[in-house]
């Protein structure tokens, strides 16, 4: 306990929070905890013990008494707080198992029996750990509060790039601090001194000195520049070697020209201006007096600092110079002696001050040591500035091998070239000195300044840029950017001064960016941005004729992936490059022949009179397509489907929408059967509309609680009990009414809605198969529910269907999953991995619309099924077509002699039931014994004993694929 200034107690124990649904254990539980100095609190619900959560360092939880209830308090505590500890106790191992999800969130786990030491000792434990990580937190805090903080830019840099930076350093450079992470320290250094610095500072990040210095001017982000300073040292963080560093602003420093202005004025103004700052102190450092000046340099009253020690004062590092300047002060009486030393400004700024200190200890008015102090920070700061500047420029004039600089005279001759122009152009500068600039650097081909005056930059001082032609000393021609400003002394032009360097790579490379940005790198025919740019162009170029046309074909091989797949990439690359030119051959000039990119491509048709000519290039690209592909050694075939839009310049319509209108004219072509052109109408774009507000209907319809789950019997046709149901989805749409699923099961299973909404059906079947197992006694009522594709790709499949089983208490073997035939076919290898681990839950598998689909029947024996489902189109026609009699005997056999159960669908009339009967089917399903049913109507069915065979006389037939499938 510690006492407050009000007299009140307020309590310093560590908090825990014992949860337990049993009252008496949680009595125990604290009993036991009294032992600790801990403060223990005990809700008597867990509502109040989830209020109590941010006021503990610890919660307990009693699993003697498992409940979901409990688990669900577990797993939210852990979302609302996931640092506090978590220890789960009194677990019996023989008992149910823990839900994973209550397992993941645990930080400690206590089995039953739990011996008293053993849960103190895990307690004392964890909250020792809670309090090591508050603290770190702490620290980390302020540590990060004094980077922040701090009126230099702070950065940690690796691999290449920025991973961290304080508001300062992103201040500097005019960039929000999260897009800092994104550049490199080459986007931060300006044009004109880019190539030296970079260079610089890549060496050091390969040498090994265990520092770096330099000065330069920044590019922030708006374009403008400013002076900086930047520090880096090599640290390791952890594992990884990393760059930490600072960088400071000195863009308010005097200028070169400043600091280099006569030296006599210089001074004169510092007298005049009163800057210096007289303090007398004892021989052991005490002051005794301290001019009024030192309130204006430092912020501090003179009143204050006497009486205080000047060694105190002082910067630490500076404190030993101060001393032994003292010392040797008072063994030399009457002579001075100058130091330099920093002293700590009001603002918290070290100023760094040079003092020049006499011996006037025996002085009988002064009595002590008499030190006249000048503040020089800035000079010091300048003076380093311009040694810097100086340097930089002559490794930057001497140095740089890319960019020569030269001064030319009124003449327009060379007097001047550095170095580097060698490098560039082959010549030795002596060589050029007094020849005519045009004459070597080539006359002007392009300016950024109209208003410049070629050789001689602008009159009013500001550059100018050009872009020249050279010539080579070796003959060969170099592209040149020339930058020059005039050389002004006394407002006369005296000659210009200027840089040159070789851009001629740039510019090649511009040109290959330009081709990249709006052609395709496969086929080099244009792409999509290229495409739309000329259908604009063309739709403004028609504006005035209203008779005028246009077209667009929008075009996708037919089957190319299959290509792809089985002949490799390469093969499909080169039919598409073959593609490409079959289309060339076929189109006008004026017409454009794009790639978007995969197999589709775009054709603009300028200037036709209507459909019929676009329905003419349509055929006639499909005829030329359909001829055979000589790729890789062997004969490939491929086809095309085709959309087709017609535009004009009067069309409201931008390029973007005849595109997409095209599209779907495409898509309808392939959906049809590929291989075929079909012409854009109004009723697409319709559909299409319907389609979209379906999807986006869709998305809120579990929400909203418009879903349903139907129940439609299975009949055990030996005993003609009532077996099970199977799960079907419905939506009750409030303003459409009922919507079958075929109308919205295609669109959930594209767009991938389709996995929320089985989700929600599997977990709504268990929980309805619980009470109805209940309410009828018969623990071996089971429920089916069909798995979509996309369901089955899930990695968390397996954990759905698990906790789907745990929640709703029902037995694994009472759930039969069904999956079809397409979805084995489309990854085997991967189903088989996710039946056989669904197989250990206990779960029943069984393979839907047997017989319709494109598996093989060496699928029966290699993956984990316990039964087959034939498809309701052999069953329906048992009775009128012999044939179907057969197939559906043929496949009752297999089924036997594989040991799988089967069941029959499609169940119209009596006649069937016989039929299946005799032929061995274990279970059947159909109208004859119901319609599917909402969970209370389904329900009355369990009371039915023998069924009733009365068949349904309303209604037709579910649709195949009426299921979350």
């Amino acid at each position: 306990m510690r006492t407050l200034a009000d007299g009140s107690l307020y309590d310093t124990r560590p908090g825990v929070l014992v949860v337990s649904l049993d009252p008496k254990r949680r009595a125990a539980l604290a009993e036991e905890l009294s032992r600790e100095p801990v403060k223990v609190l005990c809700p008597p619900s867990l509502g109040a013990a989830m209020t109590r959560i941010t006021h503990v360092d610890l919660v307990l939880v009693d699993a003697g008494n498992p409940s979901l209830e409990l688990w669900e308090f577990c797993e939210e505590l852990r979302r609302r707080d996931p640092h506090i500890p978590l220890v789960l106790t009194g677990h019996d191992p023989e008992g149910p198992a823990l839900p994973e999800g209550v397992v993941s969130v645990m930080d400690d786990r206590l089995s039953h029996p739990v011996r008293p030491d053993d849960l103190l000792a895990a307690v004392r434990g964890r909250l020792r750990g809670r309090a090591a990580a508050l603290a770190l937190r702490s620290e980390t805090a302020r540590y990060r509060a004094i980077l922040e903080s701090s009126h230099a830019g702070a950065f940690i840099f690796q691999n290449g790039g920025f991973s961290y930076v304080n508001a300062r350093f992103a201040d500097l450079f005019g960039y929000p601090a999260r897009e800092m992470t994104a550049l490199t320290f080459e986007q931060l250094v300006s044009s004109e001194e880019h190539s030296g610095v970079t260079t610089r500072f890549l060496r050091w990040c390969e040498g090994d000195a265990p520092t770096f210095r330099d000065s330069f001017r920044g590019l922030r982000k708006d374009g403008r520049v400013n002076q900086v300073e930047f520090h880096a040292s090599r640290v390791r963080l952890g594992e990884r070697r990393a760059i930490t560093g600072t960088v400071f602003d000195i863009a308010r420093l005097a200028t070169a020209q400043e600091v280099l202005r006569d030296t006599e004025e210089y001074f004169r103004a510092l007298i005049e201006g009163a800057l210096d700052i007289i303090t007398v102190i004892d021989p052991d450092g005490v002051i005794l007096y301290e001019s009024l000046s030192v309130e204006s340099a430092l912020g501090v009253s003179a009143k204050d600092a006497v009486g205080r020690n000047i060694f105190d004062l002082v910067h630490r590092a500076d404190a030993d110079q101060l001393r032994a300047a003292v010392k040797r002060l008072l063994m030399s009486p009457g002579a001075t002696l100058t130091t330099r030393c920093r002293f700590r400004a009001q603002d918290g700024e070290w100023r760094l001050f040079e003092a020049t200190g006499r011996d006037l200890v025996e002085d009988p008015v002064v009595g002590g040591i008499v030190f006249n102090s000048r503040d020089i920070t800035d000079h010091h700061a300048a003076a380093d500035a311009v040694r810097s500047s100086e340097e930089r420029f002559r490794l930057l004039v001497e140095g740089n091998k890319e960019t020569f600089f030269y001064v030319l005279g009124l003449d327009h001759r060379f007097s001047y070239l550095s170095p580097s122009v060698h490098a560039v152009l082959g010549y030795e500068p002596q060589e050029l000195i007094g020849e005519m600039c045009a004459l070597v650097l080539g006359e002007r081909r392009s300016d950024r300044d109209d208003d410049a005056s070629p050789g001689h930059g602008r009159a009013d001082g500001h550059r100018a840029s050009y872009t020249v032609s050279a010539r080579h000393k070796a003959g060969h021609a170099v592209i040149l950017e020339r930058v020059e400003s005039p050389v002004v002394r006394a407002g006369q032009v005296e000659g210009v001064q200027g840089f040159a360097r070789d851009v001629s790579e740039r510019q090649r490379m511009e040109a290959a960016l330009r081709q990249a940005a709006f052609h395709d790198a496969l086929t080099g025919l244009p792409n999509r941005m290229l495409f739309s740019d000329r259908l604009a162009q063309a739709a403004a170029r028609l504006a005035r004729k209203p008779e005028a046309r246009f077209a667009i074909l929008y075009l996708d091989l037919d089957r190319f992936k299959v290509v792809n797949d089985s002949l490799g990439h390469g093969v499909g690359d080169e039919l598409l490059r073959t593609v490409a030119h079959r289309l060339r051959t076929q189109m006008r000039p004026e017409d454009t022949v794009a790639r978007f990119g995969g197999d589709e491509f775009a054709i603009l048709l300028e200037n036709v009179t209507g459909a019929g000519d676009a329905i003419r290039v349509a055929q006639r690209i499909l005829d030329r397509l359909a001829a055979p592909y000589e790729l890789g050694g062997q004969e490939v075939f491929t086809s095309a489907s085709i959309g087709i839009v017609l535009g004009s310049g009067e069309d409201a319509e931008g390029p973007d929408q005849l595109l997409r209108s095209a599209d779907m004219a495409m898509y309808r072509a392939k959906a049809i059967g590929g291989s075929l052109y079909e012409l854009f109408d109004e009723k697409m774009h319709a559909d299409a509309l319907l389609r979209l507000q379906v999807e986006t209907e869709l998305r809120y319809a579990v929400e909203r609680g418009e879903l349903r789950v139907h129940y439609q019997p299975l009949v055990d046709l030996v005993t003609n009990r009532l077996a099970g149901f199977e799960a079907l989805i419905r939506w009750a749409h409030p303003v459409r009414g009922m919507i079958p699923p075929l109308d919205f099961i295609g669109i959930a299973e594209e767009t991938g809605h389709i996995v929320a909404l089985g989700k929600w059906v599997l977990e709504t079947a268990c929980a309805q198969l619980r009470e109805w197992q209940v309410t009828s006694g018969d623990r071996e009522l089971f429920v089916a529910v069909n798995l979509s594709s996309r369901q089955l790709r899930q990695d968390d499949l397996v954990d759905q269907v698990r906790n789907a089983v745990l929640n709703s208490g029902i037995a694994g073997r009472t759930l039969k999953l069904e999956i079809t035939e397409s979805m084995v076919v489309e990854n085997t290898d991967r189903v088989a991995r996710t039946l056989g681990r669904l197989k250990e839950l206990g779960i029943q598998l069984f393979m839907d619309d047997f017989g319709t689909g494109f598996a093989s029947l060496s699928y029966l024996h290699t993956l984990p099924l316990d039964g087959l489902k034939i498809d309701r189109s052999f069953v329906s026609r048992m009775h009128t077509d012999h044939r179907h009699s057969l197939l559906v005997s043929s496949m009752i056999t297999l089924a036997r002699r594989l040991g799988l159960s089967v069941v029959a669908e499609g169940i119209e009339v009596a006649e069937h039931v016989d039929m299946l009967a005799d032929l061995g089917c274990d279970f059947g399903q159909g109208y004859h014994f119901s319609r599917p049913r909402e969970a209370d109507a389904a329900a009355e069915l369990l009371s039915s004993s023998p069924w009733v065979r009365a068949a349904e006389a309303d209604g037709t037939a579910d649709p195949p694929l009426a299921s979350t499938a």
